[in-house]
């Protein structure tokens, strides 16, 4: 990479830990269908939009009602959202790389497969919202993860060439669709991946934002 212009952040897994609210917030509402997900299911699912989810669940679950996808996604960001508001702070280390990658010119958007109302509500609650330059969630794309729309939408939005960006993410599928926009990969590990799981699909690795400075960036993408 020439330069580094513009920084493209997943939000589930990335910006918060979003795993075990989702987790606890999708089995209330699965319960009623006899469904109750584990962490492996979990993990199965992850960085899918919602919308594929529970296609994935009727079949793999037989489930034979219909389930809507708005209804659902409002309850459950509902329980979701309760349990943030308790919880969830804003994380310094990511707050100070977004304020030193615009000090540096550096431009910032989100690129989730979640869907905008509960990705605005989220990115509200950690203080990234007003930061951002771009913010692109799975209704502005049709096709989603392992697909590459959602990181082309958002370098096409920053008007930033995609070589020039860097997309960092926790899902394999979200690595998946950034190498696949021609975008410099950085795998967050959490407790759904090993190392391993990314070693062959991510240009970088690591665990914890507060190994990652805009310096360190430009090292690892030159």
């Amino acid at each position: 990479m020439k330069e580094l212009k513009g920084i493209i952040f997943d939000m589930d897994g990335v910006l918060i830990n979003s795993g075990e609210y989702l987790f606890q917030s999708f089995n209330l509402i699965l319960k009623r269908y006899n469904v109750e997900l584990n962490k492996n299911d979990f993990k199965k699912y992850a960085g899918r939009s919602l919308k594929e989810q529970i296609e994935m669940w009727r079949e793999d679950f037989n489930i034979k009602e219909e389930i809507n996808v708005q209804e659902f996604s409002k309850e459950s960001f509902q329980n979701e959202l309760k349990l943030m508001k308790e919880e969830l702070k804003p994380n310094s280390d990511i707050l100070n790389l977004i304020n030193s990658a615009k000090e540096n010119g550096i431009k910032i958007a989100v690129a989730t497969s979640s869907t905008k109302f509960r990705a605005e509500e989220i990115l509200k609650l950690i203080n990234v919202y007003d930061k951002l330059d771009v913010f692109i969630t799975a209704e502005d794309v049709t096709k989603h993860k392992p697909a590459p729309d959602v990181f082309l939408k958002a370098a096409e939005k920053l008007n930033i060439n995609p070589k020039n960006c860097i997309v960092f993410e926790d899902a394999i599928s979200g690595i998946q669709a950034a190498k696949s926009a021609g975008i410099f990969a950085i795998a967050k590990l959490t407790t759904n991946h090993t190392k391993k799981d990314f070693e062959e699909i991510a240009d970088y690795i690591f665990k914890d934002f507060s190994e990652i400075t805009i310096k360190k960036l430009i090292e690892v993408t030159r």
